[in-house]
């Protein structure tokens, strides 16, 4: 999935495993460099 399409949500939930590891909103999720949410952001950022 795109992230940069659920930027505006009110509440991301990020799943691993089948457990939720992470939610908040999108400035929430990005101010923790070592989340899961975080690195998939990085991940898709520097997709070629």
């Amino acid at each position: 999935h795109r992230l940069s399409t659920i930027r505006g949500v009110d509440c991301i939930g990020v799943i691993q495993d089948g457990r939720i590891v992470e939610q908040g909103s999108h400035s929430e999720l990005v101010s923790r460099p070592e989340g899961a949410y975080s690195r998939l952001l990085q991940l898709q950022t520097h997709r070629i």
